[in-house]
């Protein structure tokens, strides 16, 4: 089962360590499905690090035996998303999504992960 947080249920610490341990490791390997969504998408190289390196999360999730990271950062007239594993140390996906969207529309009743993520990112290294 998955389960998601949502930075709006995260502590300032817990969002912060995340993006600590997400900036923590240099060398994400690119995952086969990010380098076709890559081409796919148009989405450069640059833009993902930029996203890596100075993105704010969006979301943490267990998903596959893995704690994976939604990160987003505006890149032109878009928002480059960019999700990344913290045990495989990979950027599993990326994507564009409008600048403007506001995420008005997002079902909180999916973020069900009630757990202080600073123990939960400890716990993968």
């Amino acid at each position: 089962m998955e389960y998601k947080k949502h930075y709006s249920q995260m502590t300032k610490d817990e969002a912060d360590y995340v993006l600590n341990a997400v900036r923590s490791n240099q060398k994400f390997k690119m995952h086969k499905h990010a380098i076709e969504r890559m081409f796919q998408k148009n989405i450069t190289i640059k833009a993902i690090a930029e996203t890596v390196v100075k993105g704010s999360v969006i979301e943490v999730n267990n998903n596959r035996n893995d704690i994976r990271v939604l990160l987003t950062k505006r890149v032109g007239n878009e928002r480059c998303c960019v999700v990344v594993g913290l045990k495989s140390r990979e950027v599993i996906t990326c994507y564009w999504n409008d600048a403007t969207d506001d995420n008005r529309s997002i079902d909180m009743t999916r973020y069900t992960w009630n757990v202080n993520l600073k123990n939960v990112v400890k716990s993968t290294y």
